[in-house]
Parts: structure tokens; sequence; C-alpha cells
């Protein structure tokens, strides 16, 4: 036998082997391939999210500027303000230029023009530039870079890249909106030398064994690798991929696959028509933007979370020969979030041929090195385990006689084969006894698998009639007939299948209810109008469903469960029931004048159930008559599956039914009424406590812009002044600027999630390192209230959020008694 167990083991071997070679030659060579375009695509999104949070921490520190700046400021301080604003050592190196730029006469009553506007010297030092102000000068109220920022609120705008009339240097401008009293009075902005982005992605391509080129929302090229054609004298300045392919004919490819990718985004952006009002308002604000430029930032001010997310793949397309590298290549696109630039990287195949090789050599040396090893061991184990223990109780067995009496083995070890042989020997005394038992067991087993192998091959041969008819008929109008009798048999089948699935769930114990909020009268509405389609057959016959006014619509129970039960009890009815009526309705029920449960009845007017059949139709594989199973199907195992759920949740059902007089089936479920936190006393409490926590500066990072509303106007109602994020990366962020009295984080968010942004803000040096942060999130069981407490967390607050959670993980996490 352990010559056997070493042939096996050489022959799994060698087909493991086999499969390996054979895996990795097929599928594997694509799943490599991919696996290294993967991790390629990675690095380029890596550099996109690097690039994305030096546009936020600008875009963040816009917004600072345009909460502290003031239409009552001088403008000496205004300089000041601004200058150290500018020295953020976030941004301090990318900043060339910024200012505080009014409406006309709001800043001062006569004056149109009367910016602020200065220039940061590379050694820190700051001077005023009054050239905008000039009376000659083009009022920058016109200005591409200020028109668009009147329709965004607390939301940076990205202008076109454009070369610097001052430095001649390529820039960009950052504008933030001022708003005073909902009333828009002006913009700050910064000046980003893109100088610095095309060092950044320089490294970055050299970084990736390719390159990086990068363009605005315009289409305008804000960084371009050191070629042939970045110096070229007959481009404008910052050319776009179109213009560059019309002077360079190997530039077209790349400039097709781009403006293809960025032309679908624009038409999918056109399709809102409050986009496109939003794009002609901006085209009427300035004789600098276009429509179809409006249309791209109006998208911007008013985004799209179905359809967009942060740092989008735009596309990826193999070059075969690349205007740059001069070789195949494979191109990664993608768009940034908040300024719509697109970042296209680009990687030689050569060297991502390189890399899945290397991967492939790399797997098949480990898994056969792994596969040996597990194959020696193995060996060894069922030697020393199996093998030698077992060659010693077949030979206890060889010496028993034939037909005489058995006798215990003797095997003196106490080994898992010593405990095994040691229960057979207990085991044989009572072997006929067992037998016997193993004999019914099987009969009822057999009686069993008769029943339900006979009721699926019935729906079964529905099915292959249906399809040999088609087989043998032209294509006809009888396809249509054969169809719906494969349709209907389908359904019988999938019905039968979960009853016996359920039923074998509760036999053994391992259904379990849920326990969660639903609406009662929604669930019976759509009981009835799944089952309506079902008896289009049967014009004498109607279905309806009633709810009692009186009755609440909001539950806590297992909706499915009840559901189920609804179906159950509404198809029986349905299916016994030629002509007349079938009735769902529920109602509530009360005693003492106080609510107890409720009551689901189902009443037909079918063929009716004898009196003493009442009871055995609730027991498994029984129904009323056996002749209604030739006539109607089934399998018994409806009504029982129904009464084991009801027990399950404590209720009770019963029938009142006399033979031709149809039947009425009768559910109590003692089902618990949903709290809404908005009882007598809960509400006393909140008006109590309104604008407890007045003075609480607070921190609130959410990403689903409708939670963000209604998170802030209930923390507004208890006195918090709120400031809010929408990602994890904004919050840290936010959370280095200034310092807050309690931090409300969301988990589930893009570019970081709640529980990485609570870690950096515990690990930082800085206001809120001990802060109290609570999670307020749709993540609620107990697992992940347990993550959100280890990640640094001192409360949660589920959702939907409720006025009376919030207020209590506030004062739990405050350590403040507040009087109630």
């Amino acid at each position: 036998m352990s010559f056997k167990a070493l042939g096996i083991l050489g022959m799994m071997l060698t087909v493991v082997v086999i499969t390996i070679v054979y895996v990795l030659d097929t599928t594997g060579n694509s799943m490599v391939r991919d696996s290294a375009n993967q991790r390629v695509e990675a690095q380029v999104e890596t550099v996109a999210q690097s690039l994305g949070q030096l546009s936020n921490s600008v875009g963040t520190v816009a917004l600072s500027l345009a909460n502290t700046l003031s239409l009552q400021d001088s403008d000496t301080v205004i300089e000041q303000k601004l200058a150290n604003m500018f020295r953020n050592p976030h941004i301090r190196d990318m900043v060339a230029s910024g200012g505080f730029w009014p409406e006309p006469y709001l800043y001062d009553p006569e004056k149109v023009k009367s910016s602020v506007f200065i220039v940061i010297d590379d050694d820190g030092s700051f001077r005023r530039i009054n050239d905008y102000n000039e009376e000659d000068a083009t009022p920058y109220q016109l200005s591409e870079w200020y028109a668009p920022a009147r329709y965004a609120k607390e939301k940076a705008y990205w202008s076109r890249a454009y070369i610097d009339p001052y430095t001649n240097e390529p820039m960009v401008t950052c504008t933030v909106p001022i708003f005073s009293q909902n009333l828009f009075v002006g913009v700050v902005t910064i000046d980003v030398r893109l100088e610095r982005l095309q060092a950044f992605l320089t490294r970055s391509g050299e970084k990736l064994g390719g390159y990086m080129l990068m363009f605005d929302r315009g289409g305008a090229m804000m960084s371009f690798p050191d070629a042939k054609y970045s110096h070229d004298p007959s481009l404008t300045p910052l050319p776009s991929v179109k213009e560059i392919a019309s002077h360079e004919p190997d530039f077209a490819e790349l400039a097709l696959v781009i403006s293809q990718a960025t032309q679908g985004e624009r038409l999918l952006r056109q399709s809102n028509p409050n986009v496109m009002d939003l794009a002609k308002a901006i085209v009427a604000s300035s004789p600098e933007v276009d429509l179809g430029y409006a249309v791209s930032v109006a998208s911007d001010l008013m985004p799209d979370l179905s359809l967009f997310s942060s740092t989008e793949r735009l596309f990826i397309h193999y070059l075969e020969t690349d205007p740059i590298l001069d070789e195949t290549t494979l191109v990664f696109g993608r768009t940034l979030p908040d300024t719509n630039w697109t970042l296209v990287g680009a990687l030689p195949e050569r060297l991502l041929l390189v890399e899945a090789t290397q991967l492939k050599n790399d797997l098949f040396f480990a898994m056969a090195l792994v596969s040996i090893l597990l194959v020696c061991i193995t060996y060894v184990a069922i030697h020393l385990q199996i093998v030698r223990p077992m060659a010693k109780v077949r030979n206890a067995l060889v010496q028993q006689k034939g037909d005489a009496p058995f006798a215990p083995i003797d095997y003196p070890e106490k080994d898992e084969l010593g405990m095994l042989v040691s229960e057979f020997n207990q085991l044989s005394s009572n072997l006929v006894e067992t037998r016997e038992r193993a004999i019914e067991a099987a009969r009822t087993k057999q009686l069993f698998l008769a029943n339900i192998s006979h009721e699926i091959r019935t729906p079964m041969n529905g099915i292959l009639g249906a399809a040999s008819l088609m087989q043998d008929e032209p294509m006809s109008g009888k396809q249509a007939e054969y169809l719906s009798v494969i349709a209907h048999s389908s359904r019988g089948l999938m019905s039968l299948i979960n009853n016996i699935l359920d039923f074998s769930k509760m036999e053994s114990n391992h259904l379990k209810l849920e326990e969660a909020p639903f609406d009662l009268e929604k669930l019976g509405r759509y009981v009835r109008d799944l089952m309506l389609p079902t008896i289009k057959n049967k014009p004498q016959l109607a279905f309806e469903f009633s709810y009692q006014e009186a009755c609440p619509r909001r539950f806590v129970g297992d909706a499915h469960r009840i559901e189920q039960v609804m179906l159950n009890l509404v198809s029986n009815a349905l299916k016994f029931t030629e002509n007349g009526l079938v009735r769902l309705s529920v109602s509530m029920n009360t005693e003492k004048g106080g609510y107890t449960g409720v009551y689901v009845r189902v009443k037909d007017t079918g063929v009716g159930i004898p009196a003493e059949k009442h009871k055995v139709i609730f027991d498994e594989f029984q129904q009323a008559d056996t002749s209604t199973t030739r006539k109607f199907g089934g399998s018994g195992l409806g009504l029982a599956i129904t009464k084991q759920l009801i027990d399950l949740m404590g209720g009770s059902i019963s029938v009142f039914s006399e033979p031709g007089h149809g039947a009425e089936f009768e559910v109590f479920l003692p089902l618990q009424i949903e709290k809404d936190g908005s009882d007598v006393k809960g509400r006393e409490l909140l008006r109590q406590n309104n604008g407890a926590f007045r003075g609480k500066h607070c921190l609130l990072v959410e990403d689903n812009a409708i939670n963000l509303m209604i998170a802030e106007k209930m923390l507004a109602k208890f006195g918090f002044t709120v400031d809010k994020a929408t990602d994890g990366i904004s919050a840290v962020d936010k959370a280095t600027i200034r310092g807050y009295d309690i931090i409300f984080m969301d988990i589930q968010m893009p570019m970081m999630d709640g529980l990485e942004a609570t870690r950096q803000i515990r690990g930082s040096n800085n206001f809120n390192q001990q802060t109290p942060i609570v999670a307020m999130t749709a993540n609620v069981l107990k697992d992940d209230i347990w993550r959100c407490i280890s990640n640094g967390m001192q409360g949660h607050i589920g959702k939907p959020l409720r006025e009376n959670d919030i207020y209590t993980a506030c004062v739990k996490a405050l350590s403040a008694e507040i009087e109630a």
C-alpha cells in the first residue's frame, strides 16, 4: 500500500506540473499579462492621486482664503493675509501669485476694478501688481478664470492653462468664489506654476520607464515629455494634441484616442439639461468661454456622482508606433477629480513583456516547489499515520473467521484509528438493531426521494417535451406556446427546490430570522403584483389586496420570510380557485386598546378543505386530498414550511373551510412596530437640547451630497458650527489646518476611507490628534462597529441618522453632562 501511495503521489506531482505548464502557456499568459498591465495602471493611478492631492491642497488653501478675507479689510491687510496663506508649506513651492478680486463697486464704491494681486518671489517676499486695476485694462470680471466661479459654491474652479504675461511661464489658476449672505462678492485666486507639475511628471515617467503628459479640460498641454516636438517653433505655446497631430502625423493615432475618450465624456454631460443651462449662463458671463468648454466646467460644478468618480479611467490603448518612444507602447489615460485634467502615461511593451515573463517564471517555480514539498509531506504523513496502522488492523481482520460471529479486534494503540476500532467493537453488539433502523431510515428516505423525483420529473418533462416539439416544428407561432410551457415548468421546479431547501434548513435548525425595518403594506402590494400574472388564464378569477387604514405600516422583522408566507398562501388559493375571488388582507389586532400584532388573511372561493384535514395539511408531504397532487401538482411542503416559519416568528396560523365553499387562512404575527425615534419623550428631549452644543466646532466628513445636507442640518440644530469634507483626503487636510471639538466620519468614501483618515489624524502631530471622532455610517454590523473603535474612534452612529442617536453619541464622546 505504501508503494501504491508513492505511485499515486508521483502521478499527482506529474499531473500538477503538467497542469501548471499548460495553464501558464494558455490562460496564464493572458492572466500574467493582465496582472502586469494592472500593476502599471496602478502606478499611473498613484501619480494621478498625487496630482489630485496637490490640487486639493491648493483648493483647500483658496477656500480658507475665501472664508478669511472680508470686504472691510484694507489693501494692506489683504496683502498680508494672501502672503501668509501662500507660504503654506503644502503649496509654497507651487504658488507664483494670487489675489483678491471683488465684484465692481463692492470693495470700493467708486471703482469698477479694485483687485489686490501679489506675486511671491523666490525668497518668500511679495510685491503687489496693480496693472489689472488700470482704466485701460480689460475688466477682469469677464475673464475665463473669473466668470465661472460665480456659479460655484464652496468649490474651487481651475482655469485653462496659460502663459503668464509677466513671467512668460506656463501657469494655471485656482479660483474660489466669495459669498456674503448668499451674494456673490468676488473671488480669490492662486496661480500655480506648471513647471513644478512638469518636473513631477517627468520624474514619474522616468520611474515608470516611459513618459507622462497632461492637458487641461480645454485640451491644452500642461506637461510634455522632453521630445523633438516639445520645442517646435511652429506650435503655439501649450499646444493641444490635435494641434501637434496636425503638424506631426505620428501623433494622429494618440490624438484620436484621447479625442474619442474626452468627446464621449462631453456628450454624456450634454445630455443633462441642468448642465447645459449652467453652461449657457457661463458663456453669457464671459466672452473668453465657448459652449464646449462651458459644458466641461458646468459638469464639474454640478457633478453627477452616478456617472463619474475620482481619477476615472478614460482609456487603455496599444500604439504600434509611439510618436515619442518610436516603439510599441501601452498608453493609459485617466481623469483627475475636480480639475478635470487628463493624465496620460505610456510604457513600452517590451518592459511589460519583461515584467510579465519574470512574473510567470517566478510563479511557475514557486508553484512547482510548493507542489513537490506538499507531495513529499503528504507521502510521509500517509505512510506513518495511515498505511502502517491500517496494515495492523487489516492483519487483525484477516485472522477473523469468515462465518463466525464477529469478535472484537485487538488493537491496543490509542490513536485515532484505535479510537475508531474501539467504537466499532462497542457498536458491533447492536449491529442487527442498527441495521433494522438503517433499513427503515432508508425506506423513509427512498419514499421522500421517490416523491421529490416524481415532482421534479414532471416540470422537467414539460421543459424537455416543449424543447423537443420546437426542434420538430418549423419556426412558427407555436414557439410561443412551447416557451410558455417551459417557463411554467421552470417556475414550478424552482418553487419546489426552494421549498425543499427551506424545509432542509428548518429540519437542521439552520434557518435564522432577520430583524430589520420594513413596510408591510408595500410587501403585500408586491405579493399582489407578483401573483397577478399567474391568473391570466383564469378570466373568471379576481385577486384583491386590502390593508387596514388604522394598521401601522412600518415594522421590524424578517420581511423575506413574511413575504414567503404570503406567497405560499396566495399561490395555494389561486391554484385551487378556478373562479370567484381571492383576497389578501392585512389588519391590526388590539387588546384592551393596545396593539398586540397583525393579522394576515387569505380567503378564496375555491374547492375548500374538509374539517378532518385541517390539521393534516400542515404536516410534511401531506395534502387535503391525494387526488389534488395529480390535478393541481405540489409536493405538500408549502403549508408545512409556512407553519414552521410562522412558529419561528412566534405567531400562529389557523384555517376555516368547508368543501365547496372556499377556505380562509388566518395568520397572526406579533410584529414589533418600528421605533422611529420620534416618540413624545424623545421629541421633548431634543427640544430641550436644541443648541446644546452651541459654540462647538465640528468637521463633517461625508461623500454623499444628500447625506451631507441631512447631517449638516441635524448638527446645526444642536448648535454645532459645521465644516464639511467630501472624502478622507480632504478631511485629513482640514484637520491639519484648524482644530475641532468633534469629527463625524463616514467610512466608505472614494480616494481614502474613513478608517484610514482616522488613522492618519491619530498618527499626526496637530490640533486634532486627540479630538473625538465618531463614525457616521451605514455599516452597522458588530464587526463594523468594532473596526471603527479599534481604529481610534470614540463612537458610532448608524444610518439612517436619528437625532437621538446623534445627541447621545455627542454627549458620550465629548464627556459632558447635558441636562435633559
